[in-house]
Formats: C-alpha cells, structure tokens, sequence
C-alpha cells in the first residue's frame, strides 16, 4: 500500500506477480488543509489552475486545459471509457478473448454515471475522448485516518497509447481527486502499475506497509 502521513514519512511494500506489472495499493489524504476552504495547498492549487485545472465554477463544470478538456462522462462517453479500460489493462499485460466482461462494464458506467457517488473524469481533444479516471466513494467502517469512514477508491486511470506521456491521465486523475475534497472526503486509494507509479507519487500518493491481498473465490 501507499500511505501519504503529514511527515512526509514514506512506507514501502509491494507484491510481485509473474508475467504481469508490479500492482501497488496506494492512499492519499484529501482532507481540509491549512489554507482551509482551499482544501489543498495554495502552490498545488496555483499550479493546477495555471494548468487549467481548477476553476472556481464549482463541481461539474468543464475544466479546460492546454490543448483539451476536462470534465464529466456523459451517455455518450461510456463506450470510450470502456475502450479506455481495455487499453489500460493491455498496459498491465491483462486480456481475455471473452467479451463478457465488455459488456458487463458497458453496463456498469452506464448505470452509475448519474450516482453522486461515483464520478468520471474523460480528457477531450479536438473532440475525442482520450483519457479519463473514475472516483467510487466506499462506506467504510470509521477508522483514525478516516474518522467519517468515507474514503474514495480511484481506478480505470488510463489514456488511449497514442497520447500517453501527454500528463492527459494526470488531467483526468486531478478532476476526481478535486471532486473527492469538494466532498470532504480525506482518504483516496488506487492501485499503481509501474509505469503510473510516477505520476501518482507526484499527486500525493505514496506506499503503505499494508500491501493489498486478493483471493478469488469462484
């Protein structure tokens, strides 16, 4: 896992599979800071402003950036971010022949895009979606890192290949974590591949000593 302490204090721990990408747990505070109502350092902020990042139009609002936009999935966005989604799991070497699971997601986006508990963030340029990342609030059971018990899961982070390398996941990324302190949530956690470890450290991600554990059951 990665843990973000307000020591700046860094924990390692990982878990290796073979054949695929080394996966990482990941966690960030997103919780009111010094500058109070900013949420966030005034420095972040500025540079993600001058980025095009942040506004003050509040929460659902287009965000523009350099050369696309910023903003929130509609109807018309799910196939993309179902592509999106098998480009990112491509990256991880993860593939199926089946095509089950296309449709199975094809639903799921289509069912939650008007859930306030789930957000989706899509990068356009010159009008074609090109990256995106998702928010899931969880209900959690209180815990000294997250008093309210609310944390947010951050995941389908990915970028179509031809515009990887651009900062358009890191983009996307900013919209869900900026939607997840408008709701004064102060936890976020992901699962990094190696090649997105990078970016995630420079949003405020850093590991845990509590590596995730799976076990498939069926």
């Amino acid at each position: 896992m990665i843990d973000f302490q307000a020591s700046g204090q860094t924990r390692l721990a990982s878990r290796r599979q073979p054949h695929r990408e080394e996966e990482r747990w990941a966690i960030v505070h997103t919780g009111p800071s010094r500058t109070g109502s900013l949420r966030e350092p005034i420095s972040l902020r500025e540079q993600r402003r001058e980025r095009g990042c942040v506004t003050d139009a509040g929460a659902g609002s287009v965000l523009p950036v350099t050369d696309g936009v910023v903003r929130g999935a509609q109807g018309s966005d799910v196939q993309a971010l179902v592509e999106l989604r098998e480009h990112m799991f491509a990256a991880m070497g993860v593939s199926s022949p089946d095509p089950t699971w296309r449709k199975n997601a094809h639903e799921w986006f289509s069912s939650r895009l008007d859930d306030p508990n789930y957000h989706f963030a899509v990068v356009e340029v010159d009008g074609t979606v090109v990256a995106c990342a998702a928010g899931a609030v969880r209900d959690a059971a209180p815990s000294p890192s997250a008093p309210e018990g609310r944390d947010v899961l951050v995941n389908n982070v990915s970028t179509a290949p031809p515009f990887r390398g651009r900062g358009y996941g890191r983009m996307a990324l900013d919209s869900v974590m900026v939607w997840a302190r408008e709701l004064g949530i102060r936890r976020a956690e992901l699962m990094a591949t190696a090649v997105g470890r990078g970016m995630y450290e420079r949003a405020g991600f850093c590991d845990t000593s509590f590596p995730a554990m799976r076990a498939r059951l069926l």
